[in-house]
């Protein structure tokens, strides 16, 4: 389990901990502390140095004051040092917990990052996944502009893997996905420079286009499906029957 770490802000109240000394040098003067048992002592933070270290303004045992540089600050997991520090109340801890416990997960960077955030935040019901999607697909094929107007034969013989580009036509790929129906979706990749032309790009990008081209086909078909009428015993029996089924 991951430990919460609080951040400190000027202002805010801690415990601290004295180290049982009853005289501390501050700015060259000896100032009394008073401190009757183990009990922790009133702290307000009044600089921050980062997450673990501020300067105090505390409060000892007997209502006096004073106010010490540099004391570490106790985050949860932190080893408990044998010397001087200070430490979050019972109650902001608790407070932190909550709060993080509460928080929607971190969603990482990645090609996937839409889809993590999706089913961290989404509900549990029916929708169209990339998995889904990606069954759909039957087969996908690649060519460029100007293999598809002179022919894909007459310009690549069975050694030539990756085309170069012909012409203005020979910057545009195109993909062709055919899906387990038969119906065929479209993506294309359009190159401004001759010199920036490049086949597996060119791929990668016409097919990410055509993909889109089947979500809104698949997610008509499942609002269609979850528009159907629930189809009840008596209307089984009906159909059974051939009968109509009843209102």
């Amino acid at each position: 389990m991951t430990s919460t770490v609080i951040t400190p802000t000027i202002g805010r109240k801690v415990w601290y901990r004295h180290d049982g000394g009853q005289t501390l040098d501050i700015n060259g003067g000896q100032v009394n502390v008073v401190s009757y048992d183990d009990q922790p002592m009133d702290a307000t933070v009044i600089y921050v140095w980062h997450d673990r270290l501020v300067n105090l303004r505390i409060t000892d045992h007997a209502g006096n004051t004073f106010a010490l540089t540099s004391v570490n600050l106790l985050q949860q997991g932190d080893v408990t040092p044998g010397y001087r520090h200070c430490e979050w109340m019972p109650y902001q801890k608790g407070q932190a917990a909550k709060a993080a416990a509460s928080a929607p997960p971190v969603v990482d960077p990645g090609p996937d990052s839409l889809e993590r955030e999706i089913q961290a935040k989404a509900d549990k019901g029916p929708r169209v996944t990339p998995a889904a999607l990606k069954d759909e697909i039957a087969s996908a094929y690649y060519f460029t502009a100007d293999e598809g107007v002179y022919g894909y034969e007459t310009l690549n013989s069975e050694s030539v893997s990756t085309p170069e580009p012909q012409g203005p036509l020979g910057l545009l790929t195109i993909c062709v996905l055919e899906l387990r129906n038969g119906f065929t979706v479209l993506g294309h990749s359009a190159c401004a420079s001759p010199e920036n032309f490049d086949w597996e790009i060119g791929k990668r990008i016409a097919r990410e286009n055509a993909e889109r081209q089947i979500w809104p086909l698949l997610g008509f078909r499942l609002r269609d499906e979850l528009a159907r009428p629930v189809l009840t015993e008596a209307d089984a029996a009906a159909d059974l029957a051939g009968t109509p089924r009843p209102t």
